[in-house]
C-alpha cells in the first residue's frame, strides 16, 4: 500500500509541533472526466498522559479535477506546501542516491511543472510568465538545491542529519524560513521592518539588515546607520 507496504504505522510521540506528511500517488485518472470528491480518513490512537488510550478520527475531503483541467488544478495548488513536501521527499530520497542525482531529479520536476502551467513563446526568454499560484516556486526550489539539506560540504554526518531531522518535523512556515533565509530590512524612515531580496543589493550604506535562518539569526549593518 506504498513505500513501507502497509497502511499503519507508528510513532515514538506525538505534540503538538510535530509535522507530519503523507504523500497519495494518482495511478489512473481514465474515470476522472470530472471533479470528484475523495475522502480521507485518519485514526489516531494514542496514550494520554493521565493512562487513558483515545481514538481521535480525522476525515478529510478533497476535491479532484480532470488532468486537462489545467486552471482548475493551479487554483488549488499550495506553493508554500508544496515546495515543503518536495524538500521532505528530496530528504528521503537522499538515504539511497547521490545528492546530484537528487538535484536532477528536481530540476527535471520543475521543468515538467513549468512546461505545463507557465506561459511563454518558443525561444524568447522575456515572454516567461507563471500565474501567481506558481510564481514563488521556483524560488523555493532555487535554494533547496543549495541548501544543507542536499548538500553535506563542509559539516559532520551528525550536523547534516540534525538539519534534515528538522524538517521533516517542523511545520510549513518554520521550514520555508530554513530554506530560503528570511532578510528584514530597517532603516530611520519607517517604524516596520521591510522584507527585502536575498541579494548584494540589500546591502545599503543607511540600513540594517538582519537575517533569519531559524537555525541563527545574523544582523548586517551599513557604514553610515552604524
Amino acid at each position: 500500500m506504498g513505500t513501507g507496504g502497509t497502511n499503519k504505522w507508528y510513532l515514538g510521540g506525538i505534540d503538538r509541533n510535530k509535522s507530519l506528511a503523507l504523500y497519495f500517488d494518482i495511478t489512473s485518472t481514465q474515470n476522472l472526466k470530472q471533479q470528484k470528491k475523495v475522502y480521507l480518513q485518519f485514526q489516531t490512537q494514542y496514550q494520554h498522559v493521565n493512562g487513558q488510550k483515545r481514538l481521535r478520527v480525522t476525515t478529510l475531503q478533497k476535491v479532484m479535477s480532470p488532468t486537462e483541467d489545467l486552471r482548475d488544478m493551479a487554483y488549488g495548488f499550495d506553493q508554500e506546501t508544496s515546495a515543503i513536501v518536495i524538500a521532505r521527499y528530496s530528504v528521503f530520497m537522499t538515504q539511497e542516491q547521490e545528492t546530484m542525482d537528487v538535484i536532477r531529479w528536481l530540476d527535471r520536476m520543475l521543468i515538467k511543472l513549468t512546461a505545463r502551467f507557465a506561459e511563454f513563446k518558443k525561444d524568447d526568454a522575456s515572454s516567461f510568465r507563471m500565474s501567481k499560484e506558481f510564481s514563488l516556486f521556483p524560488q523555493f526550489m532555487f535554494y533547496l538545491r543549495r541548501s544543507q539539506f542536499l548538500h553535506t560540504f563542509n559539516a559532520s554526518p551528525d550536523e547534516s542529519e540534525y538539519y534534515r531531522n528538522l524538517i521533516l518535523r517542523e511545520n510549513v512556515s518554520n521550514s520555508l524560513v530554513m530554506i530560503q533565509p528570511a532578510l528584514m530590512q530597517y532603516n530611520l524612515e519607517t517604524r516596520e521592518a521591510n522584507p527585502v531580496l536575498l541579494d548584494i543589493d540589500s546591502m545599503q550604506d543607511e540600513v540594517v539588515l538582519l537575517m533569519d535562518t531559524f537555525f541563527y539569526v545574523c544582523i548586517w549593518k551599513g557604514s553610515t546607520i552604524a
